[in-house]
């Protein structure tokens, strides 16, 4: 098994720590890592693990690719959407 694709990566003003782990271990299953110092439109945290099967990821550009295209999706989400609302507004019960 060959080590991690490891990069960064910046989506919106967000930078974000990308890991993937392919054949995690040797099952076809691949292991990917988002880290971040903020919330994302797939994790409140800022950290999300993620399973996955899809063999189109092999490289750094498909790997990219792909979690762009994931967050652009969950970034049209209403949770998503209220809490850049939020974020721009600001709130009065955080003050």
């Amino acid at each position: 098994m060959a080590g991690p694709i490891v990069f960064n990566l910046s989506w919106r003003d967000i930078e974000i720590d990308v890991s993937l782990r392919l054949d995690h271990p040797t099952t076809g299953i691949h292991h990917l890592e988002l880290r971040c110092a903020e919330r994302l439109p797939v994790t409140e945290t800022g950290y999300r693990s993620h399973f996955t099967a899809d063999d189109t990821l092999n490289d750094q550009a498909s790997v990219t690719s792909v979690v762009l295209e994931w967050l652009d999706g969950a970034a049209t989400g209403k949770a998503w959407l209220d809490y850049v609302e939020g974020q721009r507004q600001g709130n009065l019960f955080d003050l």
